[in-house]
């Protein structure tokens, strides 16, 4: 079996040091001798501890949306994705309980909002609309997506996912491409 690159190492060694200590009293070298790296390695890759909590959510939220970005696929990327967030669910409650509340909805809000636009932007694809005018439809509906996810991890994550994509695709269904319509007519 192949040995995980310096940066999964330092990722597994944060999820094992998070069930223990709060994310803040995590040091880089915890981190390092739990990766079996030394601390120049970390300084490599990252510039804090933060910074590795944003690169694990990266990677795994790139891995986990897969292709399911499209107007037809999107709610089995965001199910895929509380899945996910539901089985890592005391590294993710840890995290967002860790870090300012703020940084962990900035970075909540930029994977959501890159879902998000690649739906505007297909349903965009044949419409006279700015970039500036997309990226305003995606950044609104992404902000909702975001509370709406918050609000379901803050409060014990006890809905089934498919749950929670239902309702929000009852919400949502059909308004991005009528917004984006509106705002190809300038309405």
């Amino acid at each position: 079996m192949p040995r995980k690159d310096a940066r999964q190492e330092l990722a597994c060694a944060l999820k094992r040091l998070i069930k223990r200590y709060p994310l803040d009293k995590i040091t880089v070298t915890m981190l390092a001798a739990g990766a079996g790296v030394n601390r120049q390695a970390f300084y490599y890759h990252f510039e804090s501890v933060y910074d590795l909590v944003a690169w694990i959510y990266t990677v795994e939220a790139d891995e986990v949306l897969g292709d399911e970005r499209t107007y037809n696929t999107w709610q089995q990327g965001m199910c895929a994705l509380l899945e996910h967030i539901l089985h890592d669910r005391d590294f993710v409650v840890r995290t967002i309980h860790s870090v300012d509340p703020n940084y962990a909805q900035r970075f909540l809000h930029s994977r959501t909002d890159q879902l998000v636009m690649s739906v505007v932007a297909e349903e965009s694809k044949d419409l006279d609309i700015s970039a500036d005018d997309q990226a305003f439809i995606s950044q609104f509906y992404a902000a909702g997506f975001v509370a709406t996810v918050i609000n379901w991890v803050t409060n014990g994550m006890t809905e089934r996912p498919e749950e929670l994509v239902a309702q929000l695709d009852r919400v949502v269904h059909g308004d991005i491409p009528a917004a984006v319509e509106r705002f190809s007519r300038r309405l």
